[in-house]
C-alpha cells in the first residue's frame, strides 16, 4: 500500500501501473501541458510538477522510496532534474517541433577565445616591482548598431549557405579513390549562421558587428613575481555578439642578469678573491637592486676561503611574492685567484716555511713532470688502429711513452 498518490494522480495512473503505462501517460501529458504548446498561466507549473512525478515513478528505487515514505522521503536525494531536461531526454532531443524543449531564462553565453602574450621583465623589476604599459588592438561591439550588424532590427536573416548552422561540410580528395568530409566555418556569415543584405548593413562596422579599437593595459609586476608567472586581465579579449569576452593572459619572462642568478626567493652571486684575501681576510661590496651596498667582511684568522666555498648573507635575497617584507637569502660563491710564479719570486722559501704541507721530495727520486692541459687532445683509447698507424707514420714511427700527452715521466 502506498503512503500517498499525488505523483500517480498527476500522471493519471494508478499506484499499480507498470513502467510502460507510466511512460505512455507522461508522453501524453507532456504534449498536452508543454508551455510551448499550452501558453496558459498554470501550464508551466503543471508541466514541472508532472515532470517531477515522472522522474520519481520511472526510477525503481525512487518509486519504492516514494511509495513507503511519500514525497518527504525524497528530500534527502536533493532537487529533481530540470523539467526541460527530462522532456528532451524522453523525446530524444526534440518532439513534435518543440526543438528539444523550451529553454528557461537567459541562454548561457559561450566564452570567447583567450589570448596570451609574453613580456620580458628584468630581475631588478621583479625585485623592486614595476608598472608596465602595454598597448593592444582589440575588437569591441559596434556602438552604432549595438553589435547587431544593422540598425534595422528586421534585417538579419538566416544564412542561405549554411542554413543557419554556421558551418558547412565540404568533401575533399585525400588520395586515389579516397574522399574526406571536412567541416569548416561558413565563409559567407563567418560562422554566425546569419546574413545581412548589403543595403541594410551598418555603415560603421559594415555588418561585421564589431569594430577595432586601441587600448592600453597597465601590467602591475609585483615584488617577488617569478619567471613564467601569469597576470590575467579577465574579459579584456575580443568582443563578439552573444559571447562573453575571453581573457588576456600576460606571461612574465625573466631576463638574465649580468651577475645575479635567482633560485626561487634566493639570489646567487660569484666573487673572486686574491690568495691573500682568501687567507688573511677580506672586505667586498655588492651593489644590490635597490642601490644599497652590502658590505661582506671576513676578519683575519676567521675563515680560510677555498675555491667553490659558498657563504650566506641572510635576508638579502628576493622578496617573497605577496609577502614583500619576507626575503630569501643571498648566497656568495667564492673563487680564489692564485698568483703566478713571477709574482711570488724570492718569497717562495718564506711561503713554504709558513704554509702547512709535506716537504718537497728529494730531487734524486724518480718523478713525472706536468704538462699544460689540452682540452682538444684525442683520447688514445678512442682512436682506431688506422688512426694510430697514420699518426705514428706522420711522426716517423716514433711512439710517445706513458700513453701520450698527459704527463711525461723521467729519471732525475
Amino acid at each position: 500500500m502506498v503512503r500517498e498518490t499525488k505523483f500517480y494522480d498527476l500522471l493519471g495512473v494508478s499506484p499499480k501501473a507498470s513502467l510502460d503505462e507510466i511512460r505512455k501517460a507522461y508522453k501524453k501529458m507532456a504534449l498536452k501541458l508543454h508551455p510551448d504548446r499550452n501558453p496558459g498561466a498554470d501550464a508551466e507549473k503543471q508541466f514541472k510538477e508532472m515532470s517531477r512525478a515522472y522522474e520519481v515513478l520511472s526510477d525503481e528505487e525512487k518509486r519504492a522510496t516514494y511509495d513507503q515514505y511519500g514525497e518527504d522521503g525524497l528530500s534527502e536525494n536533493g532537487p529533481g532534474s530540470n523539467a526541460d531536461d527530462i522532456f528532451s531526454a524522453f523525446f530524444g532531443g526534440g518532439f513534435g517541433g518543440f526543438g528539444g524543449g523550451r529553454k528557461k531564462g537567459k541562454k548561457a553565453q559561450r566564452k570567447g577565445e583567450s589570448y596570451s602574450k609574453a613580456i620580458e621583465v628584468s630581475l631588478e623589476d621583479m625585485y623592486n616591482g614595476k608598472d608596465i604599459k602595454m598597448a593592444l588592438t582589440k575588437n569591441i561591439l559596434c556602438g552604432t548598431c549595438n553589435g547587431k550588424g544593422s540598425e534595422n532590427p528586421n534585417a538579419t536573416v538566416t544564412c542561405a549557405t549554411c542554413r543557419g548552422n554556421g558551418v558547412v561540410v565540404r568533401v575533399q580528395r585525400i588520395g586515389p579513390g579516397m574522399m574526406q568530409q571536412v567541416q569548416a566555418a561558413c565563409s559567407d556569415c563567418r560562422g554566425t549562421g546569419e546574413s545581412i543584405s548589403d543595403a541594410d548593413r551598418c555603415k560603421n562596422c559594415y555588418g561585421k558587428k564589431v569594430v577595432e579599437t586601441k587600448k592600453v593595459l597597465e601590467v602591475h609586476v609585483e615584488k617577488g613575481m617569478t619567471n613564467n608567472q601569469k597576470i590575467t586581465f579577465r574579459g579584456e579579449s575580443d568582443q563578439e555578439p552573444e559571447t562573453d569576452p575571453g581573457d588576456i593572459v600576460i606571461v612574465l619572462r625573466q631576463t638574465p642578469h649580468r651577475y645575479f642568478k635567482r633560485d626561487g626567493s634566493h639570489l646567487y652571486v660569484e666573487k673572486r678573491l686574491t690568495l691573500k684575501e682568501a687567507l688573511c681576510g677580506f672586505q667586498i661590496k655588492i651593489l644590490h637592486f635597490n642601490n644599497h651596498e652590502i658590505v661582506v667582511r671576513s676578519n683575519p684568522g676567521e675563515t680560510v676561503v677555498t675555491p667553490g666555498l659558498v657563504m650566506k648573507v641572510a635576508e638579502e635575497g628576493m622578496p617573497v611574492y605577496q609577502k614583500p617584507y619576507v626575503r630569501g637569502n643571498l648566497y656568495i660563491k667564492f673563487d680564489v685567484e692564485f698568483p703566478r710564479v713571477s709574482q711570488i719570486g724570492s718569497e717562495l722559501n718564506s711561503l713554504s716555511k709558513v704554509l702547512p704541507g709535506p716537504a718537497l721530495a728529494s730531487a734524486t727520486e724518480k718523478s713525472c713532470s706536468l704538462l699544460p692541459f689540452d682540452p682538444h687532445e684525442v683520447d688514445p683509447g678512442t682512436r682506431t688502429d688506422k688512426q694510430a698507424y697514420e699518426e705514428d707514420d706522420e711522426q716517423g714511427h716514433s711512439h710517445r711513452g706513458g700513453g701520450g700527452g698527459g704527463v711525461q715521466c723521467a729519471s732525475q
